[in-house]
């Protein structure tokens, strides 16, 4: 396995980034991911048995988002670690990176607005509504 890992241009191989680092990475989004699952599985259970707290129903895929933006991003890192002998010629390295990446931001911004959403304080809510009704 090479000592650096980079973008692949028709040029060539541009070293960028130690391998070991995607290694680290992979295991620190993995981390992630399993923290916003639990947060999310937790924050679900305590929406099922009270229905009126509707805040934990967005706190929960809020954090359900997260760990499935941070599970995208482990795949991505574990992908860039073993891509130099074992999946060449798969997928694009570049193709990934870009995808996978793009896709890790939309479901992040969805997941942090549900986050705002679970958070927002009620008395905000209740005086927009009452001064856009009046």
């Amino acid at each position: 396995m090479g000592i650096i890992a980079g973008i692949m241009t028709g040029e060539g191989f541009i070293p960028l980034i130690p391998v070991w680092f995607y290694l680290l990475s992979s295991m620190a989004y993995g981390i992630a991911a399993l923290i916003s699952f639990l947060v999310s599985y937790y924050s679900y259970k305590i929406f099922s048995t009270d229905k009126r707290l509707k805040s934990n129903l967005f706190l929960a895929l809020g954090f359900l988002g997260l760990g499935i933006a941070f599970s995208v991003l482990t795949f991505t890192s574990v992908y860039t670690y073993l891509h130099d002998p074992f999946l060449k010629g798969f997928l694009s390295l570049n193709i990934v990176n870009v995808k996978i990446f793009n896709l890790y931001y939309a479901i992040s911004l969805v997941s942090y607005i549900l986050l705002n959403i679970a958070y927002l304080p009620k008395r905000f809510v209740s005086r927009s509504i009452l001064t856009t009704s009046t």
